[in-house]
């Protein structure tokens, strides 16, 4: 494993601090840790705004020394470092095993001109570099995004649309090339903004304008529980094992799992994992007035 002990986050920072002046001759400057065991960012200001793949930064009018950015679980900060880059750009730094499906999966996203492309953006949050070690792990750099995507808060349709389409798009992306996800939920889609701070009113009101504009962009990340498969494997007849399917969250896996098959689909199950997100998040609620009113000029006809 890449880390021995991960009670802690604290276990890390002689880790990361080796690595520190390595990024920095990379023009990538690492924040620091506290002693509440969260990251602190570097404590310039981040650029407001950046070309795509990267995120714009919620504007604060006063900058504290020393804030915590706190936006993963615990368990991830154990394998997660924050920094910046020359261009006061935010990432994020994941450690993973060289080999594994997932470092495979980050080196085939790294190399595709497609997710770079704000024209035709693929709805995958796809990493700025693969930075090897000389030891059995490596470095996936990404661009920060934000993780408050807040769907029943879209007000209008073009904004639930908007969301829709990017991640549709980017589980098409990832099926084509034969990469399935296996673990869809809401705390694996991104946005293209974030806040660094405690959110407030303010910054809450700052997202919701962004969801409302044209720059605002959603995609599908976090692929260690991803496979993917030789690329002449057919989408429609794939088989893999069962059990496999247990191992993302469960919120929004179907039931079909769970009644005994011994084989299930991974693109099939992706596409329903994202069905049932959109159903969760979009159905619509119609009171018996609200029908009553479609019928209100006359008798309704069945044949």
């Amino acid at each position: 494993m890449v880390m021995a002990r991960e009670d802690r986050l604290k276990d890390m920072e002689p880790f990361w601090e080796g690595y520190r002046s390595h990024f920095a001759a990379l023009g990538i400057n690492l924040g620091s840790m506290l002693k509440r065991d969260l990251w602190a960012l570097p404590q310039w200001e981040a650029a407001s705004s950046a070309q795509h793949p990267f995120a714009s930064c919620c504007a604060h009018e006063k900058l504290d020394e020393h804030v915590p950015y706190d936006l993963m679980s615990r368990s991830l900060l154990r394998r997660m470092a924050y920094a910046q880059d020359t261009r006061r750009r935010d990432l994020v730094i994941k450690l993973t095993d060289k080999g594994s499906m997932e470092y495979n999966i980050y080196r085939r996203l790294a190399q595709s001109n497609t997710l770079y492309d704000s024209r035709e953006f693929a709805g995958v949050l796809s990493p700025t570099a693969v930075l090897d070690s000389p030891y059995q792990f490596a470095f996936i750099v990404m661009p920060m995004w934000g993780i408050k995507v807040r769907p029943q808060e879209f007000e209008t349709l073009r904004e639930v649309m908007t969301f829709i389409r990017h991640t549709l798009s980017g589980l098409a992306y990832l099926h084509h090339h034969r990469i399935a996800h296996r673990d869809i939920d809401k705390t694996n889609i991104m946005v293209n903004w974030y806040c660094t701070r405690s959110e407030t009113d303010a910054c809450a009101e700052r997202l919701r304008e962004h969801c409302r504009s044209p720059s605002v962009a959603y995609a599908l990340f976090d692929f260690d529980l991803s496979i993917q498969l030789p690329p002449e494997t057919p989408l429609d007849s794939c088989r893999r094992p069962a059990e496999e399917a247990l191992q993302g969250k469960q919120l929004l896996q179907p039931g079909d799992v769970y009644q005994g098959e011994r084989h299930y689909n991974p693109f099939a199950f992706d596409v329903a994992c994202l069905g049932r997100l959109y159903l969760a998040w979009f159905k619509v609620q119609m009171t018996v007035a609200s029908v009553s009113l479609m019928f209100a000029d006359g008798p309704c006809r069945t044949a």
